[in-house]
């Protein structure tokens, strides 16, 4: 299975729903989630420090751990 590392941006164009990327960002997630690749990310991506400010600034109130399933 390929080993994919995701950069902190992709989950944020999922969440964010950031126009331009947000189909591609869902688009590989998808492929994550039917175990067709297995994705990774940096620890530094789940900061709660960082998910505050994004919280904070976008209104955004969503549970991005599940992504440490």
């Amino acid at each position: 299975m390929r080993k994919v590392f995701l950069d902190t941006n992709v989950i944020l164009d999922y969440y964010l729903d950031r126009e331009e990327f947000s189909n591609d960002a869902e688009a590989i997630l998808a492929l994550g989630y039917s175990k067709v690749c297995s994705l990774f990310v940096s620890a530094l991506t789940f900061d709660p420090r960082r998910i505050f400010d994004v919280n904070k600034e976008y209104g955004v109130i969503q549970n991005m751990l599940f992504f440490l399933k």
